[in-house]
């Protein structure tokens, strides 16, 4: 049964593979979906990142090491998030357009106009 079902897990994304490399037509539909995912998805997505597997443990493991204090996280993180949504997205999603930039980097880069802040700014994203 559990190859069955890894089986059919397997041929569900390959499906998924392929009608995606069907819809992908250029840089914009590859990196952010053509500018034209909903809400939901975006927040179904922001979920699935935040609410891993190692939230759940390292929350666990924080608040031991920590104590009660770490317990402030969960507030704060909210509030950044909906001052992000809220305040910082709609600006960015604007200026991103008009830029007809694709990711962070290539916004700095061309809000700067230097190829320089574009690179630096590229390796601090890839900083783990």
């Amino acid at each position: 049964m559990v190859h069955g079902l890894l089986a059919l897990y397997t041929v569900v994304l390959a499906h998924h593979a392929w009608s995606g490399n069907k819809k992908t037509k250029d840089l914009s539909d590859y990196y952010v979906g053509g500018r034209n995912m909903g809400g939901w998805v975006i927040g179904l997505s922001f979920f699935a990142t935040y609410a891993s597997t190692n939230s759940f443990v390292g929350f666990s493991g924080r608040t031991y090491d920590w104590g009660l204090p770490w317990l402030l996280f969960i507030p704060m993180s909210v509030a950044f998030c909906l001052f992000a949504w809220i305040v910082v997205a709609p600006r960015l999603r604007s200026f991103t357009e008009a830029m007809d930039s694709l990711t962070v980097p290539d916004f700095i880069g061309f809000r700067f106009d230097s190829t320089t802040a574009r690179v630096f700014a590229a390796m601090i994203v890839m900083i783990p």
